[in-house]
């Protein structure tokens, strides 16, 4: 998304939107094998209705993780544009009505001596694409040759307002956006975005369609569901000749019979038509190792984008579609408004912005079924008062703080990319009286280690050097912020800027923290009791409180606004709350009582619940599961974010400690036994 960023692509303007890739290329994805077809998937009125509720199991991912298996088969190949693709004869065919159209557009050129260019064949290259000796933008600054005479391959673009209307057609304001575009209603239900898969064999057999897809496909599952109760209408009879026969599947030509009304998007098998499992499956593939998605950046935004290089990888627009053409015409005529039209529905693309080929520096790590356990034989458990972990800048290096009555420990480790605790080191020293019987909180820990500690009436910041643990009883280095009310709740954000306080009677106050100084930001009342827990997430710009009064609301971040409340009976009452970013953005709530997480969209659709009776893990040491028992406490939870960029829950038992990744549907890593390694 970063990338998108320095390309001038936004979320602001539909014509310049953010471009991601089709990833994978098989019809398998799509095919259930034991030809048995799930009728719901057809049939029901929408994925999520007042009478059912969309869970994730853990159980209905081993689809995916059957087809994950030979991942590399099924992926797209990525260094190809998707006008090149050769999936099919009708893409075949595709392909070559696109080289002959080049070619002849370079005859053209060569025949008006006026141009004072000339195309000289060389070779062809190894996607049988013509190279010429010269750079066909070289034309886009002469006024006399009109934008369809400049030799081209591709009519159209791979993103414009079309296409993004298209796929967010579900979702408004986008809805409206659709309708305005087509008039005073939706286009024929046979055209709008019905079946993922109809959708990419569409990109890849018709001559006026080379889209890609767009970032919501990796963390929106909403898009995919008529939430909104729209109604598209019904299909028509529709002729089936796009598809071949060889690659159609049953579950295509059932959902394209006459009258069955349009509703939500029809998603791969491997996510059982679900699409929150979708934009977990979806967006482990684009982060996994086997992707190479460096060589569709250099296609997109790299050295191929543009120029001499494009033009060989057959990587070639109308001249409208870039940059220096457009500039070209504007100092000709800046009030060209047919140009603006164009630039606004038929796309521009992206600045470019490598000139050398980009390496992906992109680590996933791939968690085995057996869980790693850790040992500290020098840790009482049944003494331990706070907990605190953090990463350092690369998020390689992960730390445990570990809090007891008397003494503090510090466990350090690294998670290797098979998902295993490695180099880990310990260190004990003896525990300072100013940290008894408070709330500790640390910050800026790569540089000069601060701490926040509250004694619930007091917040003290306390600067130090916590791994030299030297001048630790110097009282000179505390610093004492005096609260008038009794403070419940304390978090500091995830960029070490913000401090957050939850009060007994239901008061959120918010610092800025520079150094060692604290600067009111905002407060106000989230809740009419005491506040119980905030965490924020950075990513999302969000923070997230729960408090007695069984409500959780969630604020969007710095501007400190509400934008959604859950709200739970007597019978569940939410002690902590987390937000999660990736790899699905999701809420996770948990209750003391219940002894159960919840696990919410960031919409509020419900998606799982989770018993911690039911969790076990496997013990190598032991040769046997270790079941997580009911009577086994949870306290001190916090959020990190790990070397793949997904975030985990870390939160202690009483035996032993916990990291889990949201959204609680992947396998967990529990510190126990150092003899596991």
């Amino acid at each position: 998304m970063k990338i998108n960023l320095l390309a001038n692509r936004t979320l602001r303007d539909l014509s310049l939107y953010p471009i991601f890739p089709w990833l994978t290329k098989d019809n398998e994805i799509f095919e259930n094998k034991s030809n048995e077809i799930n009728e719901n998937l057809l049939n029901k009125d929408n994925i999520l209705n007042k009478n059912s509720e969309t869970k994730i199991e853990k159980s209905k991912l081993q689809n995916f993780q059957n087809y994950f298996k030979n991942i590399k088969s099924k992926l797209r190949p990525l260094d190809i544009p998707m006008g090149l693709l050769e999936l099919n004869e009708k893409s075949k065919k595709r392909k070559l009505n696109y080289i002959n159209l080049f070619q002849i557009l370079i005859e053209q050129i060569n025949k008006e001596p006026k141009n004072n260019i000339h195309f000289n064949y060389i070779n062809q290259s190894e996607q049988n694409i013509p190279i010429y000796d010269n750079d066909i933008s070289l034309l886009y600054n002469n006024p006399n040759i009109s934008f369809d005479k400049i030799p081209y391959m591709y009519g159209s673009h791979f993103s414009n307002v079309l296409y993004v209307s298209y796929y967010l057609i579900r979702i408004f304001p986008f809805t409206n956006i659709s309708i305005e575009i087509k008039g005073d209603s939706f286009d024929i239900p046979d055209k709008l975005f019905i079946n993922f898969y109809k959708s990419f064999i569409n990109s890849t057999i018709h001559r006026s369609d080379i889209r890609e897809i767009i970032p919501q496909f990796f963390y929106l599952p909403e898009m995919f569901i008529n939430i909104n109760k729209l109604n598209f209408g019904k299909l028509n009879n529709m002729d089936n000749n796009y598809i071949d026969k060889e690659s159609s599947t049953l579950l295509i030509q059932k959902q394209l019979n006459k009258g069955i009304e349009v509703n939500d998007c029809l998603l791969p098998y491997f996510c059982n038509n679900n699409p929150y499992q979708f934009i977990i499956c979806y967006r482990t593939i684009l982060e996994s190792k086997d992707v190479n998605i460096e060589d569709w950046i250099n296609l997109v935004f790299g050295e191929y984008s543009y120029g001499k290089k494009a033009q060989d990888k057959g990587n070639l627009f109308m001249a409208y579609c870039y940059k220096g053409y457009f500039e070209s015409r504007l100092k000709l005529n800046k009030n060209d408004k047919k140009l603006f039209s164009r630039l606004n529905m038929l796309g521009v693309n992206p600045h470019q912005i490598f000139n050398k080929v980009y390496y992906k520096n992109i680590k996933s790590i791939n968690f085995k079924d057996d869980v790693k356990i850790i040992q500290n034989n020098s840790i009482s458990f049944n003494l331990v008062n706070n907990i605190q972990c953090f990463n350092d800048d690369n998020y390689l290096l992960n730390i445990v703080l570990i809090f007891e009555k008397d003494k503090t420990f510090i466990i350090s480790f690294n998670i290797n990319l098979n998902g295993e605790i490695t180099n880990l080191q310990e260190n004990t020293v003896e525990y300072i009286p100013l940290f008894k019987n408070k709330q500790i909180k640390c910050y800026d820990l790569n540089s000069n280690q601060k701490y926040i500690m509250t004694d619930s009436y007091n917040l003290i910041l306390y600067k130090t050097n916590f791994f030299s643990f030297k001048n630790l009883n110097n009282p000179s280095q505390a610093y004492k912020y005096p609260n008038k009310t009794i403070i419940t709740a304390l978090t500091i954000s995830q960029n070490e800027k913000y401090l957050f306080i939850g009060t007994k009677y239901g008061r959120i106050i918010i610092y800025i923290i520079k150094d060692t100084q604290l600067k009111p930001h905002k407060t106000f009342t989230a809740h009419n009791k005491g506040v119980k827990y905030i965490n924020d997430n950075n990513i999302l710009n969000m923070f997230i409180s729960c408090s007695d009064d069984c409500y959780v609301n969630i604020y969007l971040f710095p501007n400190v606004e509400l934008i959604r409340v859950l709200k739970f009976d007597n019978n569940f009452i939410p002690d902590y709350a987390f937000l999660s970013s990736s790899p699905l953005p999701s809420i996770v709530i948990y209750s003391i009582k219940n002894n159960k997480f919840l696990c919410y969209s960031l919409n509020a659709q419900f998606l799982c619940e989770k018993k911690r009776s039911d969790e076990k893990v496997f013990s190598k040491n032991n040769n046997k599961d270790v079941k997580i028992n009911k009577t086994m406490i949870f306290k001190f939870p916090c959020t990190i974010r790990l070397i793949d960029f997904n975030d985990y829950l870390i939160y202690y038992t009483g035996e032993f400690i916990v990291f889990r990744k949201f959204p609680f549907i992947e396998y967990s890593i529990i510190i126990k036994n150092k003899n596991d390694f």
